[in-house]
């Protein structure tokens, strides 16, 4: 008999709620009890306590449900604490890497709560509207998002708009749903799986503007997934004015009954067997340091590797391609990893970088791994594992793009590198890139790869989409920081681009062309117009 204790927060009705689901629905062989203490595992469901501390007996599980990429110190620092967790969300779950120790599990409903209590032809509101509204943007006006109840309205629909974070119950959430004929989740920020879930289960067809959750097909039982933010009203017209669906038929095996039993099955899910690897002959990892505040979670992640290896800081050196070069200069071992301050490194990563470099012909000078960027939303080659042997007869040059010079160099002698993939040919991501910015990190970031896209078009060619992608997302989201990231790829592209140009140095940032202007405007201007 297994015995799981369960840790939640009272106050909170989605974990309460939950927690009885858990209690009510749990096997034969698992006895759930909500009083500490006695336990094989302890589930924990309130991200707010999953982090260091006394280690609870047994093992610790935790869930997690969290928006992307809100709170991800948080969530690598209950990770670090817990021998496994389990997502909400899938999608986020996937943007983590996936993580080992980890599962995706998304939750289920109570039928008995969540159920058709009105038909939806006969219910007075058009639209439930769950996400951000009200937002002023600048460019072209966008009624819909900006006031959705104003916009249907003229329309001769009515709308009402789902205050965010409200702490409703189940009851009072199903009597929402149950008033309501559609429900449009036009969040991009947070996961509203939930949300959608126990829409459906009311009999709401659910129309979502992001990834949608494994059981919403467009088009089936109703539910549709629309294309853009500019095509949601023709979506939420279509939706109103089709025929009869079943809403309700498309989560039907999404109950706490179906769910509890892979639910329960994750909780003793055993890591695989083995323990750290002992590397320190092997591979150094030189961390570059100039400031950054990612600085402490980045050597914070490099603690928690599942192997041992050398750890050196390159402190303050610039230029980079200086820095670059003290790597070579001082490494003694057959590998190094360049890891800069604002990569955090999965415990898994620094050992799959030995593993695949050293299964590699000794002509394979560099290896390089993914990095999911959260900023960009999108993997890129990031952090690097180097063969000294090779690499220590490329001295860098202090030119823009030094590494780039320097791989070129290496090809020229008819050496190679290699870029790490999954079997099924995606990116094998070993980490996060960029989860601490600022308005003049991100600035210089831009910058700069624009400046080194103009002088290696052929290398950076996914550099040419951004601008364009930049300006849809100020004009959707407002953000600060898409902001100065289109700033510093406008005076990127206007800079001059002299001879070879030099490596970008740290002790240059405060003199970055056109950013005091850029922040000037942002701070007067763009904060109050529409």
């Amino acid at each position: 008999m297994m015995r799981v204790g369960l840790a939640y927060a009272p106050t909170d009705p989605r974990q309460r709620e939950m927690a009885a689901a858990l209690v009510a629905h749990a096997p034969d062989d698992v006895t759930v009890s909500l009083e500490p203490g006695g336990h094989d595992v302890l589930l924990d469901l309130d991200p707010e306590r999953a982090g260091p501390g006394p280690a609870p007996a047994g093992r610790r599980v935790v869930t997690w449900s969290r928006p992307w990429p809100d709170g991800l110190d948080r969530v690598h620092a209950a990770y670090g604490a817990a021998d496994s967790m389990l997502f909400e969300c899938p999608v986020f779950h996937a943007m983590l890497g996936p993580l080992p120790r980890t599962w995706a599990e998304p939750r289920g409903y109570d039928p008995a709560v969540f159920r058709v209590a009105r038909p939806p032809a006969r219910r007075a509101l058009d639209v439930l509207w769950i996400g951000p509204a009200g937002r002023r943007r600048r460019g072209p006006p966008s009624a819909l998002l900006d006031d959705p109840v104003a916009a249907l309205g003229r329309l001769g629909r009515s709308c009402e708009v789902l205050p965010p974070a409200v702490a409703a119950t189940g009851a009072e959430r199903a009597e929402r749903y149950n008033a309501a004929r559609l429900v449009v989740c036009a969040d991009t920020e947070r996961p509203r799986g939930l949300d959608m879930l126990e829409a459906a289960a009311c009999g709401c067809a659910v129309i979502t503007t992001g990834r949608p959750p494994a059981w919403l097909r467009d088009g089936a039982h109703g539910h549709r997934v629309a294309p853009s933010l500019a095509a949601l009203g023709e979506s939420i017209r279509d939706a109103l004015d089709a025929a009869a669906a079943d809403p309700q038929a498309a989560v039907a095996d999404m109950t706490w009954r179906d769910r509890a039993a892979a639910f329960f099955a994750r909780l003793w899910d055993e890591p695989p067997a083995g323990g750290a690897h002992d590397l320190r002959d092997q591979v150094t990892a030189f961390v570059t340091h100039v400031g950054a505040p990612s600085y402490e979670a980045c050597r914070l992640h490099l603690a928690r590797q599942d192997c041992a290896v050398r750890v050196e800081t390159i402190d303050h050196v610039a230029p980079m391609s200086a820095a670059f070069q003290r790597m070579l200069d001082a490494c003694t071992t057959p590998y190094y990893v360049q890891v800069d301050e604002d990569m955090l490194l999965y415990p898994h990563a620094l050992r799959v970088l030995h593993e695949r470099i050293a299964a590699t012909p000794p002509s394979v000078a560099v290896v390089v791994g993914w990095l999911h960027d959260v900023h960009l939303a999108r993997p890129i080659q990031g952090v690097k594992v180097y063969r000294h042997a090779v690499v220590r007869r490329y001295p860098y040059r202090d030119v823009r793009g030094c590494e780039i010079d320097q791989l070129r160099r290496v090809a020229a002698d008819g050496l190679s590198h290699a870029v790490l993939t999954r079997a099924d040919g995606e990116p094998d991501v070993l980490g996060l890139h960029g989860t601490h910015w600022t308005p003049r990190a991100i600035y210089e970031r831009f910058y700069t790869l624009e400046r080194a896209r103009r002088r290696y078009p052929c290398d950076l060619q996914w550099l040419e989409a951004w601008p364009a992608i930049l300006t849809e997302r100020m004009l959707e989201r407002r953000a600060p920081l898409d902001f100065y990231a289109l700033m510093g790829v406008v005076a990127g592209a206007l800079a001059p681009l002299d001879g070879a140009g030099q490596e970008k140095d740290f002790r240059t940032y405060d003199r970055l062309p056109g950013f005091e202007a850029a922040q000037a405007f942002w701070e007067r201007d763009a904060g109050d117009r529409p």
